[in-house]
């Protein structure tokens, strides 16, 4: 019997009936294929999605939001600019003293120690010299006998002057007595005295007189010669005395001391050492008088020249100078300016010597300025956030600046009197051209 069975057009087997579909072993069912209808809301879907995603595009981006407290702002202001530079450094003693030794001899003591602190007066290293010790005692020696002799001397002419004072004061008394007598004869009446009484008197009186004024001109020539004789001791003696302090101040010069307050910062000999006049014994940094010492930036210190003025704060408080040296080293990112003082300052007791310093450089009549943001250079192009009139927003603005001070800047394009600008660091907004304040 044959396996081949005819099939019917719609699939069935002909000669069997139209029931339901009677399959072989060797009949396979197919899928259904999707509807239309399906597939067409998938697209619609993807095209909305599509259309969103480029509306959302197309809308402006919301400005970000700045805290008002974060912010600093600054005015522009027309008029008048103080210009000054900063700096930062120390006061530093203004002095050192080399301790020498004047004369040669050996050292008998040192005194001080490296790092130690010392006053004015205070002894450092002592020497001796057998020489200059002999030599005082002899200058002693001598200013002694001089000042005896002179002593003597005025003892002397003081006794012959008095004795003389003394002989001429009992002439003088004679004398007015042998007046007395003579004028007593004198008067008396014609035939009660000779003549020759009369004449003797009179004679009398002419001697004594004549004695007495011998006397006084021997009182005046010893009066002289005294005070000439007494000039010459004194004389002497001054001569004799400026030698025995000459010699003295060379045996004082055998001890060294420190000539102001300080610290002794190097000591160079020991005791028993054999110096030289001229070797240096000891170093010691003064303190009694201090200069500043301060750095300021290269860029901002051109115009600093000797003789401006300083203001300076600091622990010690605020001090004035002026620049008295500028160190402006090749290449060099700081420049060092030495300040002199007008006043030396007490130091405090901790120590600390650290100061701020303003130098003057001068003042600008009329021009725009502004706090000085902390990003701004003189003399360049920069941008700043201008903040609106309701200080609602910022936006970006770029400015051109002048010359420049330590808290101001000179404006030369960008902006107008009365506008307020961002002058706190703004680093962190640097991707942005505006924002919101709130």
């Amino acid at each position: 019997m044959s396996l081949i069975r005819g099939i019917h057009p719609e699939g069935r087997p002909s000669g069997e009936p139209s029931g339901g579909p009677r399959l072989s072993g060797m009949d396979v069912p197919r899928s259904k294929p999707p509807g239309r209808g399906r597939l067409l809301w998938i697209l619609l879907a993807i095209a909305g999605v599509i259309g969103i995603g480029a509306l959302l595009a197309s809308l402006p981006a919301a400005s970000p939001v700045v805290d008002r407290d974060l912010l600093v702002l600054g005015t522009v202001r027309q008029g008048p600019m103080i210009r000054q530079v900063h700096g930062w450094g120390s006061l530093v003693p203004d002095r050192t003293q080399l301790v020498r030794a004047e004369q040669p001899g050996v050292v008998e003591a040192v005194y001080a120690i490296e790092g130690q602190a010392v006053r004015s007066g205070d002894r450092l290293v002592e020497l001796t010299n057998s020489e200059i010790e002999l030599a005082v005692e002899k200058a002693e020696q001598k200013f002694a006998a001089a000042r005896a002799g002179m002593i003597a001397l005025s003892r002397e002419q003081s006794a012959r002057r008095l004795s003389l004072e003394a002989a001429i004061a009992d002439t003088r008394i004679e004398f007015l007595r042998a007046e007395d007598e003579f004028e007593e004869l004198s008067s008396r009446p014609a035939g009660q005295v000779r003549e020759i009484e009369i004449k003797r008197a009179g004679e009398r009186v002419s001697a004594i007189g004549q004695r007495l004024s011998a006397d006084e001109e021997r009182l005046a020539l010893i009066t002289s010669t005294t005070e000439q004789q007494l000039d010459a001791r004194r004389d002497e003696l001054r001569w004799v005395e400026s030698i025995l302090d000459s010699e003295r101040g060379r045996l004082a010069a055998l001890t060294r001391r420190a000539a102001g307050d300080g610290v002794v910062e190097r000591v160079s000999v020991r005791p028993g050492s054999q110096v030289a006049g001229g070797d240096v014994l000891a170093e010691v940094t003064l303190s009694d008088r201090l200069k500043a010492v301060i750095e300021v930036y290269a860029g901002e210190g051109d115009e600093v020249s000797v003789g401006q003025p300083v203001t300076l704060e600091g622990t010690v408080g605020q001090l004035t100078g002026e620049v008295s040296a500028v160190d402006r080293t090749s290449g060099a990112k700081l420049f060092t300016v030495t300040v002199a003082l007008d006043e030396n300052p007490p130091i405090p007791p901790d120590g600390s010597r650290d100061v701020d310093a303003r130098i003057q450089l001068g003042a600008l009549d009329d021009v725009l300025s502004v706090e000085r943001p902390v990003y701004a250079t003189a003399g360049g192009w920069t941008t700043v956030f201008k903040v609106t009139e309701d200080s609602a927003s910022a936006s970006r603005v770029k400015i051109r600046l002048g010359r420049g001070s330590v808290d101001r800047i000179e404006v030369l394009s960008g902006l107008q009197a009365g506008d307020r600008v961002v002058v706190s660091d703004i680093t962190e907004f640097d991707d942005m051209d505006c924002f919101d304040i709130e």
